[in-house]
């Protein structure tokens, strides 16, 4: 589609099929990914709109120059972005515009100029590390309860395995082998990239008990390690539910031991 006054290729006429086609078809890029990139562009729009004074409409290819792409970095910086999300922003407006320009050979300069904006600068942090004293601590807290013993569990296994909540949220009993000479599960990661963890005796020997008393004889129906009941519904865990609880044990623990960091994830 074309400006019929300046005969300019519109910025925004190939999103839905970059987004919608070559992305999931083309990429095989995950759901999630498609999302974030449709969030970047939108804000961009957002960009244009605000601080350049362009309709959607009218603002083209021609327009987006380096000046531009430096100016949105600084939009989204004043609206307290940190480097690595102005960095995920910059990738997706790279991958859009190499994108257009394998279609149309005349945007390809415009592809390069904007190539060569250089990512965000992210500092450093260093990770406050919690002692042995203070994951003492926190281990004590949960109950000898139900919801304690399923509590205890997945923040061991999560130490123990070092994988991302959401990977332990969506482990299934068949992704668990406790019964080898060296314990293991199988972790579906990012990109669908399936990984081993060999588990300690520790982490092993408290699974075995919460599988005993959380899927007693192939109870309740359902697959899934850890999951939780909504509106008398089986389904996964939030992420969010795990984080609360976490940081609930480690405030409740920090009373003995000062030494806990305020935000412990």
């Amino acid at each position: 589609m074309k400006t019929e006054t300046t005969g300019k290729l519109l910025f925004f006429s190939k999103t839905f099929e970059f987004l919608e086609v070559h992305m999931p078809r083309q990429l095989g890029r995950s759901r999630d990914t498609i999302e974030s990139y449709r969030d970047a562009l939108s804000i961009f729009r957002r960009y244009v709109l605000e601080k350049l004074g362009v309709s959607i409409a009218q603002f083209t290819f021609a327009q987006c120059t380096r000046e531009c792409v430096f100016g949105f970095l600084d939009y989204l910086c004043e609206k307290g972005n940190k480097p690595g999300t102005r960095n995920q922003r910059l990738a997706a407006l790279k991958s859009y515009l190499w994108y257009a320009a394998d279609d149309d050979v005349s945007l390809q300069s415009i592809a390069l100029q904007v190539k060569s904006v250089p990512a965000c600068t992210a500092p450093m942090k260093e990770r406050e590390m919690l002692s042995e004293d203070s994951l003492k601590a926190i281990f004590a807290q949960p109950g000898n309860t139900l919801m304690g013993i399923r509590d205890l569990t997945m923040m061991i296994l999560l130490y123990d395995s070092a994988a991302r909540v959401s990977e332990v949220l969506g482990l299934n009993l068949s992704n668990l082998n406790l019964e080898a000479k060296h314990p293991y599960l199988r972790v579906m990661g990012k990109g669908s990239k399936e990984r081993i963890i060999f588990l300690c005796k520790h982490a092993s020997s408290h699974l075995m008990r919460y599988i005993a008393l959380f899927h007693p004889m192939g109870e309740p129906k359902t697959n899934l390690l850890f999951y939780t009941y909504i509106k008398g519904n089986i389904g996964k865990m939030s992420v969010g539910n795990v984080e609360r609880f976490i940081q609930k044990y480690a405030d409740q623990a920090r009373l003995e031991c000062p030494l806990i960091p305020l935000k412990v994830y």
